[in-house]
């Protein structure tokens, strides 16, 4: 019981910070696809030109 009492705030601070990170993770994991895919279609094209 008292492993839970101490645990619960550090959950909560992690849950908080962690939602307050979210936006900037996935705008940065958004970017990262976009750049992948992008990249793929750019090879894509020039190995169709070769």
């Amino acid at each position: 019981m008292l492993h839970r009492i101490g645990i619960l705030p550090v959950v909560q601070k992690v849950v908080l910070e962690l939602r307050w990170m979210t936006p900037i993770y996935m705008r940065i994991f958004a970017f990262a696809i976009r750049m992948a895919i992008m990249s793929t279609i750019i090879l894509f094209y020039v190995e169709k030109k070769n």
